[in-house]
């Protein structure tokens, strides 16, 4: 199933694409390589938990300031019952 992503990719930005999970993925790490960044990705349509978190982490990046451990530790948990509950 395509769905709408958001991936940011540190010292380029953000950039919106659409595609499977695995297709934004292979995305970002593309881009990320390329860029010589870390990159992140989270679902703009269908959102889960774990991808308003990460919108969270990334705007928090974004601005400058730093990312609470707290909300890194919620992301992970948040993404760990997401695989769990398929």
């Amino acid at each position: 199933m395509k769905d709408k992503w958001t991936i940011w990719v540190a010292g380029y930005g953000t950039f919106a694409f659409e595609g499977t999970e695995d297709e934004a993925e292979e995305m970002r790490t593309h881009k990320a390589r390329w860029e010589g960044g870390r990159g992140e990705k989270w679902r703009t349509s269908n959102q889960r938990p774990s991808d308003l978190l990460t919108e969270e982490i990334v705007d928090l990046w974004d601005s400058g300031q730093g990312v609470p451990q707290s909300l890194l530790t919620k992301r992970k948990a948040a993404r760990e019952a997401e695989k769990r509950n398929g």
